[in-house]
């Protein structure tokens, strides 16, 4: 598929990428900081965007079913917890992305 700007975007498996870009094969990565950092990749590639649009997530799932069989305040109960969840994990993963800053700059100005 070509484009405008002339990337190629290549699928990669986490297991693999940081190996493929020590390679060189690899201009640009697409990640957020924590894998970026936690796999290496800031080694070999020491620009990066911060455009907010990568977050980490995790499904919680339930049949329909199940859930309507449930009384309206346990209903009730699981949304709540489910979106106090949800604003905590948004804050976790904003202190680790400061944290990761932190260390990339401290890395930086050595």
């Amino acid at each position: 598929m070509s484009n405008l700007i002339a990337f190629e975007p290549i699928p990669m498996d986490v297991k693999q990428f940081t190996e493929e870009i020590a390679s060189g094969r690899f201009d640009a990565q697409e990640n957020p900081l924590t894998n970026t950092y936690n796999f290496g990749v800031h080694n070999y590639h020491r620009y990066f965007t911060l455009s907010g649009h990568l977050f980490g997530a995790a499904a919680f799932i339930c049949k329909e079913e199940r859930y309507q069989s449930w009384p309206q305040d346990m209903r009730a109960a699981v949304d709540s917890l489910a979106r106090e969840a949800t604003a905590y994990q948004h804050q976790l993963a904003a202190a680790e992305d400061a944290e990761i800053l932190a260390k990339l700059d401290r890395r930086r100005t050595r």
